[in-house]
Order: C-alpha cells, then sequence, then structure tokens
C-alpha cells in the first residue's frame, strides 16, 4: 500500500459536507445577508476553569485584558489590511460588556487575565513534517474549529496511519472529525480569547482556564470587517464549555475609514510591540504562549495535553 501524503488524504474527506452546518436561530440569523457574517464557535473550559466555574457560577470574573495583537500565519498574502488594534479593541470590550464581565485596571484587582489575539491563518504548502506529531500549522487551523478532543483525536490517527501504513477507514466513522477538516481546509479570520487565573507565576508553562475562538472563512468578507465583527459577536460564548462547535453569524459592524490600517505589519514587529506593552514577564511569557500556539510554531509545551 502507498503512504498517501497526510495533506492529499486530508482533501479526499473534503468532499463531506459537514454534518454540524445547521446555522443557529440567532438575532444574526434575522439580518439581511449582506449584514451579517458566517460565524464558527468553539468554547472550552480546562478542568480547573470547569472546577471554577462550579464555585463561582454566581459570580461574573473581573478581567485584565491583553492585546495579544495580530497574527497572520501560514503562507502569506499581499496586500492584507488588517484592522487597527484600537479597533480590535473597542469590539473586544463591546464582547466583554455582552458577557457581563468586569475590566480591571491591573492583574492584581482581577479574577481572570484574558489574552485575545487576532488575525488570518492560512494553509502552509510547505508544512513542517514530525513522526510522532502533524504540522503545527495544520494543528493550528483545526484548533480555531474543534475542540482540544477532537484536534488530538485527529492527530493521534494521521500519526498512527503515517507509522503503521495502515488506514482504519477513521474519518468516515467520525463525522466531527469529516466537518474539522473540511472547516480547516480553508484560510479563516479569526479572534482567539484565552482566560488564565490572575495569581499564576509561571506564563510559560500556565494552563488556561477556558478558550474561546470565532473565525469565518477568509472569503466571506474583509479582513478588517471579519475581525472586529467576530470580536463584538463573541460576548455570549466566552468562558462557556459547548460540546461541540457552533455554526452562526455574526453581525457586520460599521467601521469608520480610519479603522483600517494601511498594510499589515510584519510579525516581528507586532510581537516586539505586544510584548512591550505588557511590562510583566508573566504577561509576556502569556502572549508569546498564545502567539505560539494560535499562529502554529507552539512546541510540546504549548500542548495542553492534561488540560481540557
Amino acid at each position: 500500500m502507498k503512504n498517501t501524503p497526510t495533506y492529499l488524504a486530508l482533501l479526499a474527506f473534503s468532499v463531506f459536507q459537514p454534518a454540524a452546518a445547521l446555522f443557529a436561530a440567532d438575532a444574526a440569523a434575522n439580518l439581511p445577508r449582506n449584514q451579517r457574517i458566517d460565524m464558527l464557535v468553539v468554547a472550552e473550559q480546562s478542568k480547573n476553569g470547569a472546577e471554577l466555574a462550579k464555585k463561582s457560577s454566581d459570580t461574573k470574573p473581573t478581567v485584565f485584558l491583553v492585546d495579544g495583537g495580530y497574527i497572520e500565519g501560514g503562507d502569506p498574502i499581499a496586500g492584507e489590511k488588517p484592522p487597527s488594534a484600537d479597533t480590535v479593541k473597542s469590539n473586544v470590550l463591546e464582547a466583554l460588556h455582552n458577557a457581563n464581565f468586569q475590566q480591571a485596571p491591573d492583574a492584581a484587582s482581577a479574577s481572570v487575565i484574558l489574552v485575545y489575539t487576532w488575525g488570518t491563518l492560512r494553509p502552509q504548502w510547505q508544512p513542517t513534517v514530525s513522526g510522532s506529531h502533524i504540522a503545527p500549522n495544520l494543528k493550528a487551523r483545526l484548533s480555531l474549529v474543534a475542540p482540544w478532543k477532537t484536534v488530538s483525536d485527529i492527530e493521534d490517527d494521521i500519526v498512527t496511519r503515517r507509522v503503521t501504513n495502515f488506514s482504519t477507514g477513521s474519518f468516515l466513522m467520525h463525522p466531527n472529525w469529516r466537518d474539522a477538516i473540511d472547516f480547516a481546509r480553508d484560510a479563516r479570520y479569526f479572534v482567539v480569547f484565552s482566560a488564565y487565573e490572575s495569581n499564576i507565576t509561571n506564563g510559560a508553562e500556565a494552563a488556561p482556564l477556558w478558550r474561546t475562538t470565532v473565525s469565518t472563512q477568509e472569503t466571506s468578507t474583509s479582513m478588517h470587517q471579519g475581525v472586529a465583527s467576530l470580536a463584538a459577536s463573541a460576548g455570549e460564548y466566552l468562558g462557556k464549555d459547548m460540546n461541540s462547535p457552533k455554526n452562526t453569524y455574526a453581525a457586520r459592524v460599521t467601521l469608520s475609514p480610519t479603522s483600517v490600517s494601511s498594510t499589515a505589519p510584519a510579525q516581528a514587529d507586532v510581537a516586539e510591540k505586544a510584548s512591550n506593552a505588557n511590562s510583566s514577564d508573566v504577561i509576556k511569557q502569556l502572549v508569546k504562549r498564545e502567539r505560539d500556539r494560535v499562529s502554529g510554531e507552539f512546541g510540546q509545551k504549548n500542548e495542553e495535553k492534561d488540560v481540557w
């Protein structure tokens, strides 16, 4: 039996239509088509986050908000114009308001440090190949559209087939795997919110309390419109624990001409700016951790196998 390249094997499954592609009948669904964009939501609580949520079910967290900065992962495309950081933050603040979260002036007075990253993630056509893991870029794209358990199961199956040269047909028996592969094969705009306990002392190895990811296909709208709309519509999903991804809609937000950056900034410049803006070593570590994970540059410490 020939060993089919992983990416070609994944493309073979894209002929299946997502079994979960039923859109929610929420407020945005009633808007005219030109006033909304498709939105896919993945919301998870970690083991620690679930325990904390039970203990504090009657209270909303106070949040210290940290902008992790713009990310352009995968193969780049010239001419992209992301929204300005201020525009994204204003829409993130709207999401916090809709979630009834209170913003704290500093980490010491907050119960949660909330790091948000935003931008676009595209396929990488010359991926890093490993005998024990799938390509980081593919794993990052899957993580935008599926919960950790699904991503982990897909990785285990692909690696097993790679090592043993044997296919069990597992994808045919798991519609959620097929959905994840289908959604992950296209470039997507995204906003990722990751919450951490405010009393952590080592951001490089910290475990998140919860993570909410909202994304849409890159072909659905412009980057500045997509990111801003996703950020503003994320509120009802922040801190939630959903069994499976949700297909819904985000209302298009109104943007001014000054809300758009003239060009996409260099990623090294963004990372340095994000680090300099957060003087605490712990928060710098969290920002780097989230940027590496979301962009597909994460290493073994970022895999979070015992977290979810």
